[in-house]
């Protein structure tokens, strides 16, 4: 296997577009084209890819897509939701129910009064209104695939109202009912059509529409913490590829809220997906940004690969992408906790600075520090020792 292959695409600026990746935008997310590239350059249709650390599911999109069997893990459960709505397919009695959900203009559904949920504290409170309408007309939706994919489309409307200035003047501005019905109204029919695209892709690479849900395994799981090897023993020494992006070390990464105005937090996420969080930042970052909290990072990082080692195959390949607070110091300790767990270079650190790194276009996270690297990301490659 090649592992010294040159990728066009790792220099893009696009936005995560194609397919169903636009359901929701998940915190720093892979780039789509580099990421087919990658499972294009190193596995064959049919061949199993792993992602630890699966975030909004661009990897299993993207290898399904490309007729690969897949097995996702992560620890947020905001995580395994996203991704599997963005892999399931509808029947065409489902997307007539979806149609006549939109029909009947959820977002002004009468929602009988109840206390208010505690994880959507923090969002205006038009917003608030409208999108408990619309989670309360979910219950006419007798279908739940169907119910799952609108469930998601509320999120992404959700989550672009709040990160959206909407006012000429800079001001904050929360969009009336007619600009949010006719968004959802948008981002149903880009659902629908990603949906057709990526069953279209996974069809020709020998997934059939009926098989795609059963080619591809999502769980939640903590790599570091209680992902056990053996729960999937048919994929043991077989991953011919993990491809995955970890939490960046020293970066503040918000992967379970949404902040409000550029200063309040939400976990309303959580609220409009139906599940649970109640877990901190440092959890999701594998460690806080003290001194204490890296040494953390690396020896959950090391202890996660060292438990998705006993996946990978004796010719298999293990490449991330990963942005570093201060590089100079992090990237070598990356590459020991790798070594801890199992792994040779099969690119140097010497080639990866030289030519393979990137610009993050629209980063949306922060750094510690005045003098930062998290704004370019390194792709980084190892194989079992």
């Amino acid at each position: 296997m090649n592992s010294t292959a040159t990728f066009s695409r790792l220099r893009t600026t696009r936005y995560v577009t194609g397919f169903t990746h636009q359901l929701y935008r998940y915190p720093a997310a892979a780039p789509p084209d580099l990421v087919r590239e990658i499972i294009e350059a190193y596995t064959k249709p049919g061949d199993l890819v792993v992602d630890p650390f699966m975030g909004g599911g661009t990897t299993i999109v993207e290898a399904v897509a490309q007729g690969r069997r897949t097995l996702g893990i992560d620890a947020n459960t905001l995580a395994v939701f996203v991704t599997r709505a963005k892999t399931t397919p509808l029947s065409a009695p489902a997307w007539r129910r979806l149609e006549q959900w939109l029909e009947g203009r959820p977002l002004r559904y009468a929602a009988p009064a109840c206390s208010t949920d505690p994880r959507s504290a923090g969002l205006p409170y038009p917003l608030r209104r409208r999108l408990r309408a619309g989670l309360a007309s979910l219950k006419d939706v007798d279908h739940l695939d169907a119910r799952r994919l609108a469930r998601c489309c509320l999120l992404r409307l959700a989550q672009w109202a709040v990160e959206t200035q909407f006012g000429a003047d800079g001001r904050d501005y929360v969009p009336g009912i007619a600009h949010l019905e006719a968004k959802l109204n948008e981002l149903m029919d880009q659902a629908a059509k990603g949906m057709a695209a990526f069953e279209t892709a996974a069809a020709e690479h020998g997934i059939k529409k009926s098989s795609i849900v059963s080619s591809r395994t999502l769980r939640r799981a903590s790599a570091w913490e209680d992902f056990v090897p053996e729960m999937f023993g048919d994929h043991l020494g077989k991953t011919r590829l993990v491809l995955t992006s970890p939490p960046y070390p020293g970066v503040h990464v918000l992967y379970h809220r949404w902040q409000v105005r550029s200063r309040k937090e939400t976990a309303a996420p959580y609220w409009i997906a139906n599940s649970q969080d109640g877990l901190g930042p440092a959890y999701y970052m594998m460690g806080g940004r003290s001194q204490v909290g890296q040494s953390h990072y690396f020896e959950r990082l090391a202890l996660a690969f060292s438990r998705v080692r006993r996946l990978i195959s004796r010719d298999g390949l293990v490449v991330q992408l990963v942005a570093f607070n201060h590089p100079e110091v992090q990237l070598p300790l990356f590459m020991d906790a790798m070594s801890a767990a199992g792994f040779v270079e099969a690119v140097s650190a010497e080639e990866v600075r030289a030519t393979m790194t990137r610009e993050v276009a629209n980063r949306r996270w922060y750094a510690r520090g005045h003098e930062s690297g998290s704004s370019r990301e390194v792709l980084l490659i190892h194989r079992p020792r």
